[in-house]
């Protein structure tokens, strides 16, 4: 199911219910690859999220876009966010502290 993606222990707990976890939440458990850097898609733990499979068909959308990225950024390390430098963490931190601090 998981062969590529060699980083991450799809055993771990968090992989095995949706990140999002709502009343909307319906279906099996699919992997999405949210952390896309220079272009492409990147075989991260902190960037690849369990969703089910109501959420996954919905990842689009501003809502529940954000809430993926609060996951996501909540999962880098500080190493993570270093090697990846290219990225604009603190804006994302920032708009999204913004946002949710209404």
């Amino acid at each position: 199911m998981h062969g590529r993606i060699k980083s991450v222990n799809f055993e771990d707990p968090f992989y095995q219910t949706c990140c999002i976890a709502d009343d909307e939440c319906s279906g099996h458990i699919e992997i999405h690859h949210h952390f896309k850097y220079k272009g492409s898609q990147q075989d991260v733990p902190f960037g690849i999220l369990p969703l089910c499979v109501y959420h996954h068909s919905i990842e689009k959308r501003k809502d529940v876009k954000d809430r993926l990225d609060w996951v996501m950024l909540n999962r880098t390390t500080e190493a993570d966010r270093v090697l990846y430098n290219r990225f604009n963490w603190y804006q994302l931190r920032a708009y999204l502290t913004k946002k949710h601090s209404r």
